[in-house]
């Protein structure tokens, strides 16, 4: 295991140095400025010479993770530690929304907090109320991706979008202007990899073929069904 870490590092090792330095610089070019400050009485007189402490609590850099584990740990200690730990370092949260687990049973998706327990696949509503309770953003991911849909779903595309426009209908209407960035296809280069995937290989190729845009199709869709900005 060591040795395959090692044969998997080895590029990102031997060019540390370059990518410290391209870090740096991409922190100086983008992420500084210069700015300045006047500071006035309460009778708006300029003032000289005051000593001033400043505290930086938020910043607009969205610094995030998936919040998958949220509550799902078999202990109140350590999911009440993962709260804390999240709250205190992101500003942006991941919700996860892949359809199989999202819609295991046709027509009945996970949508409240009291739904069906799945280990890292919490309910969208307790993610939004722990988000809000701790001022951080939201992100649905994702609202297609043919390695995860549910085993109810036909094999067939053409089949097959009449229940995925229904799912996106169903998303946008609870979701659309609440959750404010959602990724709506992914990794279309992906195949299941192991046997427990929802769906074999063969049911995927037509989907992912140069004949059909799936990429410029999926936009399309999300567009059309998720209006607010």
């Amino acid at each position: 295991m060591n040795k395959t870490l090692d044969r998997a590092l080895k590029s990102f090792r031997e060019q540390a140095e370059l990518m410290e330095d391209k870090i740096n610089l991409g922190i100086e070019t983008n992420r500084k400025g210069y700015f300045r400050l006047n500071f006035f009485d309460k009778d708006n007189n300029p003032l000289s010479g005051a000593k001033v402490t400043i505290r930086q609590k938020t910043h607009d850099f969205k610094f995030g993770c998936n919040i998958f584990k949220l509550g799902c740990f078999d202990n109140d200690e350590d999911n009440a530690k993962y709260e804390e730990c999240f709250a205190d370092l992101f500003n942006m949260a991941t919700i996860p929304l892949y359809w199989s687990d999202f819609e295991p049973e046709q027509g009945k998706p996970r949508f409240e907090k009291d739904s069906q327990f799945i280990d890292r696949r919490i309910p969208p509503e307790t993610a939004l109320e722990f988000c809000k309770k701790h001022n951080i953003e939201a992100k649905g991911h994702p609202l297609f991706w043919h390695v995860t849909m549910p085993s109810w779903v036909p094999s067939d595309f053409e089949e097959m979008k009449v229940h995925w426009m229904r799912r996106l209908e169903e998303i946008s209407e609870r979701y659309d202007g609440v959750i404010k960035t959602f990724d709506c296809i992914n990794e279309m280069g992906a195949v299941p990899f192991n046997a427990h995937e929802p769906r074999p290989l063969e049911n995927y190729r037509s989907m992912i073929s140069l004949d059909y845009n799936m990429p410029e199709y999926a936009f399309d869709r999300t567009a059309h069904y998720f209006k607010k900005k």
